[in-house]
């Protein structure tokens, strides 16, 4: 297996390095490739051979196992310009969005673009209104890199992509990490882009978010959120379209480190927040070499972060950001 900047033999450039290339491409050890081709595949095939794709990613979900790797191809339609590739939705006859189930801890979703691993070249967008997230995961250990999810203006749901735990301590969905991705306008009042309802583990990892009203919402006070991280992110977008970036209950031993927040104060009309980061509740932890794009990022006010150690952060035009971990 080569090493790549992505994992299961996907290189750099967001392809697969294929049996040509003189690598064995069957994964880890003995467990499930499954390829999905929206423009190309057929509802036909399993989807098991790189030449035989699956149309549709619930093909693959559904039969996947743990440990398995699902490669999904972006759409080959031209874009128009400034916009984003065409969207990949659930098929009209499943009428629901997307599950990874219980059973199916340690599987892989990897987009494959051949824009340098740009992560919106494969684009999943939730079918139709409905309430339930485009993505709800609910096994542990599960990898989602190198893809974006775009929300839709009727869509009221507990967000694009949300790693569940119905009960703590079960085998749901913790250790969730999501990689190399783009959270693409989400506007309901509920939840978040991404929700991390999950407890322990979980990593966000150099995604970028665009327009979102919520950006990370951690705000769960019942299920033992611990170990989070959040990790060269960028938020971004009009002001007046976020109302808070990253929403924090009680968790404990959360990291907020490398991230960019390149807008001005959240101003959304109608928020309840207008904060980068608000603390909601008995959290803990550290916000290291941050960046703020207004122009004197007040701690009290354009942040709320009680219990939270600030290291190295600045807000623009040079400033150093408050070091104070004191509570506001």
């Amino acid at each position: 297996m080569p090493i790549t900047n992505f994992p299961n033999g996907v290189s750099s450039f967001g392809g697969p390095v294929t049996g040509s290339a003189g690598y064995d491409f069957s994964g880890w050890w003995d467990n499930e490739i499954w390829f999905v081709d929206f423009d190309n595949g057929s509802t036909g095939q399993e989807g098991r051979e790189m030449e035989l794709p699956a149309k549709n990613l619930f093909q693959c979900l559904n039969v996947a196992g743990a440990g398995d790797t699902i490669y999904v191809r972006e759409r080959t339609s031209v874009p128009s310009v400034g916009s984003n590739n065409a969207v990949i939705t659930p098929a009209s006859t499943e009428a629901a969005n997307w599950t990874v189930a219980q059973g199916q801890h340690h599987l892989s979703i990897i987009g494959t673009s051949r824009n340098q691993g740009l992560a919106h070249g494969v684009m999943f967008q939730s079918f139709a209104a409905l309430t339930t997230p485009t993505i709800d995961v609910l096994a542990p250990y599960v990898t989602i890199e190198n893809v974006g999810f775009k929300g839709i203006s009727a869509q009221v749901s507990t967000g694009l992509v949300r790693g569940f735990s119905s009960t703590p301590g079960t085998q749901d969905g913790f250790a969730l990490t999501i990689d190399n991705c783009q959270i693409n306008v989400y506007q309901s009042s509920n939840g978040g882009g991404i929700v991390l309802d999950s407890g322990r583990y979980n990593r966000v990892l150099n995604t970028d978010f665009w327009h979102c009203r919520s950006g990370i919402n951690l705000a769960s006070s019942a299920k033992n959120i611990q170990g989070n991280t959040i990790q060269g992110c960028s938020f971004q977008g009009q002001d007046t379209d976020i109302d808070v970036d990253i929403l924090i209950g009680d968790a404990t031993h959360v990291w907020i480190d490398g991230c960019l927040f390149a807008h001005d104060v959240p101003a959304k009309a109608g928020g309840s927040r207008a904060k980068y980061i608000q603390v909601v509740g008995t959290a803990e932890g550290v916000m290291s070499r941050c960046y703020f794009g207004t122009e004197v990022a007040a701690k009290a006010t354009d942040n709320t972060l009680s219990n939270l150690d600030v290291i190295a952060c600045e807000s623009s035009f040079g400033a150093a950001y408050e070091a104070s971990s004191a509570a506001t």
